[in-house]
């Protein structure tokens, strides 16, 4: 003799609830990952935007002041660089990945 399942909503109550359940963290885990890559992106170009910069001051040049574009990390920037008496300051602007102007500026002693 033998016994043959019946179906019941059981199985299907709890595919249900699982694939609910696999949505809801999708859904929460998104926009944490890419928050995460957007800061990461951020905070990398910054590095590289000032690291630029302070290679550029580093570069004895004749001629103040100094305007230059720079595409660095597929982001179009502009660095200036002026002197004044015994001080040089340069700055660098872009835009950055969530649509605003950012500047950073370095401000150095010239020992002439």
């Amino acid at each position: 003799m033998s016994r043959k399942l019946q179906p019941d909503g059981f199985a299907f109550m709890d595919m249900l609830v699982t694939l609910t359940f696999l949505l809801a963290m999708i859904l929460i885990f998104l926009p944490i990952i890419q928050y995460t890559r957007d800061e990461h992106h951020l905070l990398s170009t910054r590095s590289q935007m000032m690291t630029e910069l302070y290679n550029e001051m580093l570069n004895d040049q004749e001629e103040y002041p100094i305007y230059k574009q720079v595409k660095i990390n597929h982001t179009p920037a502009s660095i200036e660089i002026n002197l004044a008496d015994s001080s040089a300051s340069g700055c660098i602007t872009w835009e950055n990945i969530k649509r605003k102007q950012e500047s950073k500026c370095i401000y150095v002693k010239k020992g002439f």
